[in-house]
């Protein structure tokens, strides 16, 4: 599927279709049916993540890695875990990748935990915060003549001794 048609709606539907295949009373040779509950919760807890990722996919195409990177962040932070994540500038360390009570399989809520172990996920935000240090983060073309605008018209309100206001009113076309 292209990364212009995965949307929040598309991942619905493909979530509710494999619960559906797991619950369904028809064919039990389905391999929904046949996935340990463990490996069943992880699938569901991944087609969570995938709708947390959307938007930032989203993001990175409308408006650029500033707000790509302030969204990947966010999901970093989000603490909706049992247990504690501990954020330091060393990255994110955290007791919930194992539950102790599965002898050390991976918890079904930790789809995100195993994204945020992996060295590419490390990579892709070790780049952003470079980018985010330097400055040099890619803005479309379109909000960087916007913020020439915006400084333009203030500018000489400040020169002319005017308080001045400004409304942007925008559109986005829906994909």
């Amino acid at each position: 599927m292209p990364p212009n048609r995965l949307n929040q709606m598309t991942i619905l539907q493909l979530r509710d279709t494999f619960i559906a295949a797991r619950v369904s009373p028809g064919d039990i040779t389905n391999p929904a049916k046949e996935l340990p509950e463990e490996a069943y919760r992880f699938a569901c807890g991944t087609f969570t993540l995938l709708l947390q990722l959307s938007p930032a996919l989203r993001e990175l195409t409308v408006h650029g890695t500033r707000s790509f990177h302030q969204t990947l962040l966010k999901i970093e932070v989000r603490g909706r875990y049992r247990d504690t994540v501990k954020v330091t500038e060393a990255g994110i360390t955290s007791s919930f990748l194992t539950d102790p009570q599965t002898t050390g399989n991976l918890r079904a809520g930790s789809a995100r935990a195993v994204l945020l172990q992996k060295s590419m996920w490390k990579s892709l935000m070790d780049r952003l915060n470079a980018m985010e240090t330097s400055g040099s983060h890619a803005v479309h073309p379109k909000l960087v003549a916007l913020g020439g605008i915006l400084e333009d018209h203030f500018k000489r309100k400040a020169v002319a001794g005017v308080p001045a206001r400004a409304i942007v009113f925008t559109e986005t076309r829906g994909r």
